[in-house]
């Protein structure tokens, strides 16, 4: 029976967000272990701490789509307040690459409630995610009744795509989210599966091993059709091969709006001593990790390669919350808070990635870990790279 401001609860569980809380618990116990601390800057004496169950009721009240805007000026706008100051002016031909892709949360549902006889679905959630900025633009809870494409197509309807190539997985390859993505002036590269049953036949029937041969030859480096890229990780080797061809018209193109190419990628991971002992022939051919095959109104093979490869980021967003985050772990019931609290872990690992830049070596967990540990400290050097002109000096006594 107390009553709170708003922006008091919404400041807390920030705090402790940043501070290694994941859950409302840990929310609620971060901000009582730190009052002393948090009463300088926030009427604590006059409030108090706020239960966990408060602040589960609190943010089920708050409707995602204004926090959503809210956190996604602030990062944007830090964002571009920096470029200016470094003196980056976005380029004409500069394409912005937006990652489409869905995220379970794995403990948000139960298979059987007691009392009611009934189960509760866990929680889906799309994402359509900046991989040039590393910021989540838009988090869309997916209703039980429908699913991810729906919801992706009415988030790509509302935005100006103009030099923006979105990519995504088979699910989102669909004819009406492409003539979304062409009608808002955007580009698209999705990948295909056998489940898109007419245009896939024709796809891996593009690429015959005599022609592939031939491409592979190809030293063409303006317009190239064929791109080989090698990768360390860890103990392993990775190598990727790009092939692309001009996608025919016929009945099974036609209605993908604008498709000019089919791309192939055939990807192979060996163990570094393995690779030093054979040829790349000899790897073709005994070690392979899978070939994937996408589809795209663009016939830069350079661009596409390099939006094959940094569509992981979003996968990478979602390991960084499962992992750093413990977000896969929260049992809270409560969709729109749980929706909500994401959005702070959101907020909170885009700063992580942010104070990267001038602590390259640590991880996130890292990062958060220090907040934690010495938390008026951090946040501090946190609170500076909000000035651009700190943290162009962090960055230049880096280099």
């Amino acid at each position: 029976m107390v009553h709170y401001p708003l922006d008091y609860i919404v400041t807390l569980a920030f705090l402790a967000v940043l501070g290694d809380a994941n859950t409302w618990q840990e929310i609620h116990d971060f901000c009582n272990d730190n009052q002393r601390w948090l009463s300088k800057y926030l009427p604590i004496k006059e409030y108090g701490i706020p239960s966990h169950d408060t602040f589960n009721r609190v943010f089920d009240s708050i409707k995602t789509e204004q926090l959503q805007c809210m956190i996604v000026n602030i990062v944007i706008n830090n964002i571009n307040c920096l470029k200016k100051k470094l003196g980056i002016k976005p380029s004409k031909d500069e394409m912005k690459l937006l990652s489409i892709d869905g995220k379970h949360e794995k403990s948000s549902g139960r298979k059987n409630i007691v009392k009611r006889g009934i189960g509760v679905a866990n929680m889906q959630t799309l994402h359509v995610y900046d991989s040039s900025n590393q910021i989540c633009l838009a988090s869309e809870p997916i209703n039980a009744k429908t699913n991810e494409i729906p919801i992706a197509q009415n988030i790509l309807m509302t935005m100006d795509l103009s030099n923006t190539l979105c990519s995504f997985d088979a699910l989102h390859t669909q004819t009406k989210t492409v003539e979304i993505i062409r009608n808002n002036n955007g580009h698209y590269i999705g990948a295909i599966k056998a489940n898109h049953q007419t245009i896939y036949n024709v796809v891996v029937q593009s690429f015959p091993e005599e022609l592939l041969e031939k491409m592979s030859d190809s030293r063409a480096t303006k317009k190239p059709i064929y791109i080989y890229k090698e990768e360390d990780s860890h103990s392993q080797f990775n190598m990727r091969e790009f092939f692309m061809v001009k996608a025919p018209k016929n009945e099974q193109t036609i209605e993908w709006s604008g498709i000019k190419t089919f791309i192939m990628c055939p990807k192979i991971n060996v163990k570094k001593s393995l690779k030093e002992e054979m040829t790349l022939e000899e790897i073709r051919e005994g070690i392979s990790s899978g070939t994937r095959y996408f589809i795209s109104d663009l016939d830069d093979l350079n661009l596409i390669s390099e939006a094959i490869r940094r569509h992981w980021g979003i996968e990478e967003f979602h390991w960084q919350l499962d992992t750093t985050f413990e977000q896969d772990d929260n049992r809270t019931m409560k969709h729109n808070a749980l929706n909500n609290l994401n959005l702070l872990k959101d907020l909170t690992l885009h700063l992580c990635q942010l104070m990267k830049t001038v602590d390259k070596y640590a991880s996130i967990r890292r990062l958060r870990k220090r907040y934690a540990w010495n938390f008026e400290e951090n946040l501090k050097q946190l609170l500076m790279l909000f000035d651009t002109d700190a943290i162009i000096q962090a960055i230049n006594s880096c280099n």
